[in-house]
């Protein structure tokens, strides 16, 4: 048997791991087939949906149309996962013959509009009922795939399986995981677990907003299901700073540390603490859990006090003094906070006043403090 290039070897086991986006695989071995088009995806019935791994050279608005609906009419997928035995490599006329899948209605409404015609794939068994299709495509006015190229194909397969149940367990994990985790998401503190490598495998809401609103870092995923979730500061130093600590604390050889994050401008400071993260949260054991890092961010540049009824329930504060309050947090002036609230200064007075003897707070940077305290 032909032995598989080793560039896609290699590569298809760096998609695996995360180290490289499957949408770069699929392009590189469409180019190795010199194909067209391609596709790539898992079927999992315990995940019940499409995990599109790479549609290189599709169209984005085909690949959606694909996961929503087409993928279940494809009529090459059913007869190569039925053809029992070892994973095999096909020639799609061997699968079916031109005038039949001229008449499907696939070909007619989908793989005719991209110029799907010409295919060598396979459907791989991933075991627990997940199968992995995959298939590269030529038009009708390129020559048709060849044995000698089948046979190539053939070869990578063992491969290709073995990564598809590597991805498929990652994902299966990364899943478990977000339900543990799903507990960070009601805390006021942007909150992102993050493997050695990079991956972020959980972001509560607040990091998603604060990635939205100061510009100092991006939760970029790369394409969805089909690339790497990764925290991405904007400003590069910040970023190499921010890979070697994770990388330090989740293999155990730092107990943490901070890293401030800025826009490219150097405005918007956000700062980036990394831990350990405790165990409980990812298995419920003790210790640190392996192999990952809790990283805490927190917006410098806008601090802000909790919520009306918050401050109303820790310490008695009427709606207008709670309105004051807030008003007052990151160092405003009476005056620019009665301008804001439409009250006179002598009334914001009042209830400043009125705020310092209930919350105890020597002062106004003493009723900072405790704000800060208190996201």
């Amino acid at each position: 048997m032909a032995a598989p290039p080793p560039d896609l070897t290699d590569l298809v086991y760096d998609a695996a791991a995360g180290e490289l986006p499957w949408e770069a695989f699929g392009a590189q071995l469409r180019a190795a087939f010199g194909a067209r088009t391609g596709a790539m995806w898992i079927a999992d019935p315990e995940n019940r949906g499409v995990d599109m791994l790479s549609t290189p050279a599709v169209p984005e608005d085909f690949t959606l149309a694909y996961i929503r609906h087409y993928h279940a009419l494809d009529p090459w997928v059913r007869p190569a996962a039925s053809g029992g035995g070892a994973a095999r490599a096909w020639i799609g006329s061997e699968l079916l013959p031109d005038p039949v899948f001229h008449r499907t209605e696939f070909y007619a409404d989908f793989a005719s509009r991209l110029g799907f015609h010409h295919l060598v794939g396979s459907v791989l068994d991933l075991g627990g009922g997940a199968i992995m299709p995959l298939g590269l495509h030529r038009p009708r006015t390129d020559e048709p795939f060849t044995e000698a190229e089948r046979l190539r194909l053939q070869a990578l397969l063992p491969h290709l399986r073995r990564a598809g149940q590597i991805r498929r367990r990652l994902v299966q994990a990364e899943a478990a995981a977000r339900t543990g985790f799903a507990a960070l998401d009601a805390l006021p503190v942007g909150m992102v677990v993050a493997s050695g490598e990079g991956r972020v495998l959980f972001a509560n809401r607040a990091a998603e907003r604060l990635a939205a609103t100061t510009g100092a870092f991006a939760l970029a995923a790369n394409g969805g299901t089909r690339g790497v979730a990764r925290l991405v500061p904007r400003h590069r130093a910040g970023a190499a700073r921010l890979a070697m600590l994770v990388a330090a604390v989740a293999a155990g050889r730092s107990a943490g540390g901070a890293v401030p994050l800025r826009r490219p401008d150097e405005r918007s400071l956000v700062a980036a603490v990394v831990m350990p993260l405790p165990a409980r949260l990812a298995d419920g054991g003790g210790g640190a859990a392996r192999g990952l890092a809790l990283v805490i961010l927190r917006d410098l540049a806008r601090p802000a006090a909790p919520d009306g009824t918050t401050l109303a329930d820790l310490f008695g504060l009427t709606p207008a003094e709670a309105a004051v309050t807030r008003a007052l947090a990151g160092g405003t002036t009476t005056e620019t906070a009665a301008l804001a609230l439409g009250l006179s200064p002598a009334t914001v007075r009042n209830h400043v006043r009125a705020v310092l003897e209930k919350t105890g707070a020597a002062g106004l940077r003493d009723l900072e403090r405790l704000l800060a305290s208190l996201p």
